[in-house]
């Protein structure tokens, strides 16, 4: 990540022909963004008709990535089709083992931390430079470094790291001024 220019984003088009993956289809899809099928035989992707266009581009690399993650980590496992409703990503532990299958190659933690050491803090101009050069939405990027936070992998120590705009506020406003003050350099 040093040289912005040698950072190679993962290609899952390229991982899908690695695993054997027979199809990618278009289908007419409203609640799913992708399924992954096999029936031990063939292997097929299908993802939602609009990821087909440039202007989804980004969206398409996360989905395929995700059904990638599938493939890989659920092998003979069954996950009802109405699970993988993009609602329901982190409802369902398969569904959430595979978008963190894809977040780890789409965007290594190391890229994240390596941003965080050269820029101080990663705000919203930054989550956008970084989405542009990993080539993901900002919205699935910011989504993947609170994942990092929560599960520890990623740290920000108060005043450094993920901007506090990104600190997610309990409902009821309950640590909402504390994350006010923090940022304030006062002590609550």
């Amino acid at each position: 990540m040093a040289d912005r220019g040698r950072l190679r984003p993962f290609d899952p088009d390229r991982e899908a022909a690695r695993l054997g993956i027979d199809e990618i289809e278009y289908w007419p899809m409203e609640r799913f963004l992708g399924m992954y099928a096999t029936d031990g035989m063939r292997k097929q992707i299908a993802l939602a008709e609009h990821l087909a266009l440039r202007e989804h581009a980004r969206l398409r690399r996360v989905v395929l990535a995700h059904e990638l993650g599938h493939a890989n980590l659920h092998r003979g496992v069954l996950v009802a089709p109405l699970a993988c409703a993009c609602d329901q990503v982190a409802l369902v532990r398969a569904e959430l083992a595979a978008e963190r299958w894809a977040g780890e190659r789409l965007c290594p933690p190391t890229v994240i931390k390596s941003a965080m050491e050269r820029w101080g803090a990663i705000d919203r101009e930054e989550t956008a430079e970084l989405a542009d050069q990993l080539q993901v939405p900002e919205d699935w990027l910011t989504w993947w470094m609170g994942d990092l936070r929560r599960r520890r992998i990623l740290t920000d120590p108060w005043g450094r790291g993920l901007h506090q705009e990104w600190v997610p506020r309990q409902p009821g406003g309950r640590f909402g001024p504390i994350v006010d003050a923090r940022a304030a350099g006062e002590e609550p």
